[in-house]
């Protein structure tokens, strides 16, 4: 099963639609990512070897929908406007920005820049009332080219690199039967060759999204990533890796160098106000993000049942005071090295 013909996020704006369920991924991005992209287009613009630059072309990749990639936006545009002023740019040195925002072809795109053109009607302007950036869709999977060589100043991907390209295929033992029978998850309870496989599966595809950026990104420009370092979520395609593994895979293909790695922890208690409303908050996460998976191999049908199972199983967790399990988010800046 190849990930890219089944995954997407639940569509529409509905009440189990990712629109509406990711305020989380939101909340990381406000207060962990901001600074690092500030910092990282002040480090691009500063650089005279980068000038003169018409247009600083950005990618979100992996974007999906919601108040994220329209975060991405405003934050790049007010960012490069507040340095440009600092930097004392005037006229032509100041760079147009295109920003591309790119995930599979299955994705809400209409709903997407929907939000981007709502979110855009009240800082998309410039003080001559020309537009302060260019947001434009590119479709397509990011474990192949999506950009022409070298054109790329920026590039950002939240929540995204943890999919896998497909299901590992090494989950069975010589005579076919299945190591992780029992089980639709890869965890630390599974056996040694399962882990193994699917570690192997995003090495793979890790390494690929590497090369295809080391082609894409100029000499010297940035890429943020934030991940989760989770094993024990509802997953088939997944894999969350820890901060090792990254920095080993990172020094292995050897276009980036990094600038900055830290493991960042995300308290979901803050969204439960009590068991109610919290199995509520995180039944509605696990389905705006798994139900195109789970239809997949169980019937969309299933869903009428499951929500109400799900909900009834993390509200009893939580009366009796059991915790939601902790997530620890990836955030690394890479910096394209010298051809």
């Amino acid at each position: 099963m190849e990930t890219m013909n089944i995954l997407h996020m639940t569509k529409g704006d509905g009440e189990f639609s990712y629109s509406h369920n990711s305020n989380s991924q939101n909340r990381v991005f406000s207060y962990v990512i901001k600074p690092l992209l500030e910092s990282s287009v002040k480090s691009i613009l500063s650089n005279e070897e980068m000038r003169p630059m018409k247009v600083m072309n950005v990618a979100d990749l992996g974007c999906g929908v919601g108040p994220t990639p329209v975060s991405l936006i405003s934050t790049v545009t007010r960012t490069v406007h507040n340095i440009c002023k600092e930097l004392e740019f005037n006229g032509d040195d100041i760079p147009q920005l295109r920003i591309f925002m790119s995930d599979l072809p299955s994705n809400d795109f209409n709903l997407l820049f929907k939000e981007v053109i709502d979110g855009q009607s009240h800082d998309g302007h410039n003080e001559n009332g020309k537009p302060s950036c260019f947001v434009m869709g590119a479709p397509g999977s990011f474990y192949g080219r999506l950009f022409p060589c070298n054109s790329l100043q920026l590039v950002f991907s939240n929540y995204a690199i943890h999919w896998l390209s497909q299901v590992p295929r090494d989950l069975y033992d010589e005579v076919g039967v299945p190591m992780n029978k029992g089980k639709i998850v890869a965890s630390d309870t599974s056996h040694p060759q399962v882990l193994e496989a699917y570690y192997d599966q995003f090495q793979e595809d890790f390494t690929k999204f590497l090369k295809c950026r080391s082609n894409e990104v100029v000499a010297n420009g940035y890429m943020g990533i934030i991940e989760e370092e989770k094993l024990d979520t509802f997953n088939l395609p997944v894999y969350f890796p820890c901060k090792e593994e990254i920095k080993e895979i990172v020094s292995k293909e050897g276009s980036f160098a990094i600038e900055h790695l830290e493991v960042v922890y995300d308290d979901v208690q803050n969204e439960i106000k009590n068991a109610e409303l919290g199995a509520e908050f995180l039944a509605k996460v696990a389905r705006s993000i798994n139900e195109s998976l789970i239809s997949y191999h169980f019937g969309a049908h299933v869903w009428d049942d499951l929500y109400d199972v799900l909900y009834k199983v993390i509200f009893n967790n939580l009366e009796a005071d059991v915790d939601p399990s902790d997530i620890f988010n990836i955030v690394i800046v890479l910096r394209k090295k010298d051809d």
